[in-house]
């Protein structure tokens, strides 16, 4: 019996621990700065600057950046968020509708562009489901859009996938938002 209550501390400890250490959720920012990509780890900057990445999230990914040395993106480090549209999913589902599948295209032409360059594909949920549900969704999601790229002749080598699940959703947010949160987002990175 004293063997047995050896082996339930360890696991005691450990569910203690993913108890108290558990990701805190963030029901969104009152900053007076634009965050280009979800999370902490966007590009942050002030609104009239905004045109230095072109059209960015939701216009023309390549708009501004042709006259200017593309190494200027990566000032603030390896990686750039919000400079693709993102792909969004229906509730619960993986699979690309036909209106999506244009913003997967938009990312291999740009990819087609500038071959210095690779995409991670992060997968997102949003706050419904469990957190261990919502990585596995966020990783089909994921994988869907990679094979959606290498299919049209992206080299996967180029290519990464990565699921955030519900770990930036917005809890309790509204429709339009929690449509925002199921997405895949493109995450360009200096090869």
């Amino acid at each position: 019996m004293n063997y047995r209550r050896l082996l339930q501390l360890p696991l005691l400890l450990i569910l203690s621990l993913a108890l108290f250490t558990g990701c805190a959720r963030q029901q969104g920012q009152d900053d007076t700065r634009l965050t280009v990509g979800p999370g902490t780890g966007g590009l942050a900057f002030e609104e009239e600057h905004m045109g230095d990445f072109g059209d960015g999230m939701f216009g023309d990914p390549d708009s501004g950046l042709q006259a200017r040395d593309r190494s200027a993106l990566f000032a603030e480090g390896d990686q750039v968020r919000g400079l693709l549209e993102p792909v969004l999913f229906e509730f619960d589902r993986s699979a690309i509708t036909p209106e999506q599948r244009e913003n997967a295209m938009a990312a291999i032409e740009y990819m087609e562009a500038n071959p210095e360059i690779g995409i991670i594909i992060e997968g997102h949920c949003d706050w419904r489901g469990t957190t261990e549900y919502n990585m596995g969704l966020g990783d089909r999601r994921a994988t869907s859009v990679y094979n959606f790229m290498v299919d049209q002749g992206i080299s996967p080598d180029r290519l990464e996938v990565l699921s955030r699940g519900d770990l930036e959703a917005t809890i309790g947010g509204t429709e339009q938002q929690m449509a925002f949160d199921r997405r895949a987002e493109f995450v360009v990175v200096r090869r």
